[in-house]
């Protein structure tokens, strides 16, 4: 498996978009308070059932290259969603350092469901 490959998780239970912020304040000698929220990234978590092995394959990648000195490439997320009115919203996060943040547990008459969060600099509107 290549890291660069295009992955398509097609049991996806849930996904979640946290926008981050740096907060700055400022009180100047004239006594006004002064405040600000930075654009500071995104978190995105999302939940699936696990249904092949891609996700651990894709992880074990990442860990050996890892080890083996070479690089964890960045990745983009495409998120679409099918509006009310039946239109398309597409958002692309990009610059995206991921985690497998649950392998899944295995038990009888259960379904593994596998969780992945990912760190990214920009979300970009796409359509």
């Amino acid at each position: 498996m290549c890291l660069n490959d295009v992955l398509r998780f097609k049991l996806t239970t849930s996904f979640k978009h946290t926008p981050r912020y740096t907060s700055l304040s400022s009180k100047a000698l004239d006594g006004i308070p002064r405040f600000a929220e930075i654009p500071d990234g995104h978190e995105v978590v999302f939940e699936f059932d696990r249904g092949s092995s891609l996700a651990d394959d894709y992880f074990c990648q990442q860990e050996v290259n890892y080890f083996s000195g070479g690089q964890l490439p960045n990745v983009s997320i495409t998120e679409t969603i099918t509006e009310v009115n039946g239109n398309t919203t597409q958002y692309r996060y990009t610059g995206v350092a991921l985690s497998l943040t649950d392998g899944g547990s295995w038990k009888g008459d259960s379904i593994a469901t596998q969780s992945i969060k990912g760190m990214a600099a920009f979300k970009v509107k796409v359509a």
